[in-house]
């Protein structure tokens, strides 16, 4: 509620306080992901759909215990 902002003239003043991620992006059209990234794609989309899948029903329990 009495929160304070404050602005920066440059990105490179905060770098020296906040580490800022350095991402990647590749971009590929439609048929010309490599096979090796791609099911390492999906690999980690169905690892990540299961967790997700497991945090739902984790909080749905609780919501009916508690609820």
């Amino acid at each position: 509620m009495f929160s304070k902002v404050y602005t920066c003239e440059n990105e490179s003043i905060l770098a020296g306080f906040i580490p800022f991620s350095t991402p990647k992006f590749r971009f590929y059209r439609q048929g010309e992901i490599p096979f090796v990234v791609r099911n390492c794609l999906e690999e980690k989309l169905k690892i990540l759909k299961a967790k997700v899948w497991r945090n739902f029903l984790i909080f749905s329990r609780m919501l009916h215990q508690f609820g």
